[in-house]
């Protein structure tokens, strides 16, 4: 347990200084772009999280429960062909569907870089080395923000084009740091045709999840943009923003503990105590931070981020119960996934798009920002309920 609270100790503040940077620009882009800048930026990051989304299917969560089974050697031809496949295909969808910033091969370079840094992360986890991913994702942040004060110093000005360049820049030094981290020395096992059928089978499940998550964090970013304005987009990724810098310490107790769970399977009754045990920790530490981003006011919110950024602070009140949801749910999630349940986890994810879709065509069309903090916290509250009723379940019939 020592070692494990020493991890979580090591995932949390390399994942603080990520949020203090991005926070940092967040800032940066809102003053220099204004909300409809913010708007923009929030959807390339966006569109660009859906090339993950399919990289995934063969490079993803699904590797990080089969690494110890089958090995790195086997499992890399078909991870990194895949990668850039999806980045090709994601890139063509991405560039005739919506109305990109970027031409066609930036959009499918950033998407490689992107995509194969992910792969290099998991792969750290699928061997337990839950510091060297940290650091590398650490790196990678770090590239993207001495690289934007870098630039902004030399030219003057800052542009949604040069943001873009800066975030290649970013994921370049991520995937450089991972490719380091992972060396040579992993363990070699025969190659079988089994380990691509299994990577498939689960990453299917797994990306089922994912796509289904992204739609429940982002499908309302769309609907803002069409029934409002891209600016409400903006104030509301700002809102998003700073929620999930409360979901700091859950998600860094949740990455500790599914390379915890994927690696030691047969430990399953310390991992079920292990899993109940941050689960009450997460809680407690995010109840008191929601607390207290409800009680600062918008015109310190404004005073931040710019005269365009109004309504922020009724924005994050409507979102609480959905902060709340997900601090009780992401290890429940986790611990899941580690055993390799990972249809629990699609189920759960499926009715949260459920009740984000119908969200967000009734909610959000009435009463735009709040609608859509209001969407959020519906889709978030279904899917812990559900995770809840299944774990306790499953522990029942385990």
């Amino acid at each position: 347990m020592a070692e494990l609270r020493k991890l979580i100790g090591h995932t949390f503040g390399s994942r603080l200084i990520q949020s203090a940077t991005a926070f940092i620009l967040s800032i940066l882009i809102a003053r220099w772009l204004g909300a409809e800048g913010k708007g923009l930026a929030a959807l390339l990051v966006l569109n660009l999280s859906f090339s993950v989304m399919v990289q995934n299917l063969v490079g993803g969560g699904a590797l990080v429960h089969l690494l110890p089974k089958y090995g790195w050697p086997v499992l890399k031809v078909f991870s990194l062909a895949w990668s850039i496949l999806a980045s090709a295909l994601t890139g063509i969808i991405i560039y005739f569907w919506s109305n990109p910033i970027l031409p066609f091969w930036a959009l499918f370079l950033l998407g490689v870089l992107l995509n194969l840094s992910t792969l290099y992360q998991h792969v750290l986890l699928g061997f337990n080395k839950v510091k060297n991913a940290n650091r590398m994702l650490l790196w990678q942040s770090l590239g993207l923000f001495f690289g934007v004060l870098i630039w902004y110093l030399i030219q003057g000005g800052f542009s949604l084009k040069a943001y873009a360049i800066l975030l290649g820049i970013g994921y370049g030094v991520g995937l450089i740091s991972g490719f380091i981290y992972v060396g040579k020395n992993y363990p070699a096992k025969a190659f079988q045709w089994k380990a691509f059928q299994d990577t498939l089978k689960l990453g299917l499940f797994s990306q089922a999840a994912n796509i289904f998550q992204l739609g429940n964090y982002r499908l309302s970013y769309y609907f803002l943009e069409a029934y409002v304005n891209t600016a409400t987009v903006g104030v509301y990724s700002l809102a998003v923003n700073l929620a999930e810098v409360l979901w700091l310490p859950a998600r860094s107790m949740a990455t500790v503990l599914y390379a915890k769970v994927s690696n030691q399977p047969e430990l399953d009754q310390e991992n079920i105590k292990t899993t109940l045990s941050l689960t009450r920790y997460s809680v407690l530490i995010t109840s008191f931070g929601v607390l207290v981003l409800c009680m600062i006011p918008d015109s310190f919110h404004q005073w931040v981020f710019g005269e365009g950024f109004q309504g922020i602070q009724k924005t994050i009140w409507w979102l609480s119960p959905g902060i709340m949801a997900l601090a009780l749910s992401n290890n429940l999630s986790h611990y899941l996934n580690g055993q390799g349940k990972i249809l629990q986890n699609t189920y759960a994810s499926g009715l949260g798009l459920l009740a984000t879709i119908l969200g967000c065509t009734l909610l959000i069309p009435r009463f735009g920002l709040v609608g859509a903090a209001q969407t959020a916290s519906l889709s978030y509250l279904t899917s812990c309920i559900f995770l809840m009723l299944r774990h306790r379940n499953l522990i029942k019939t385990d």
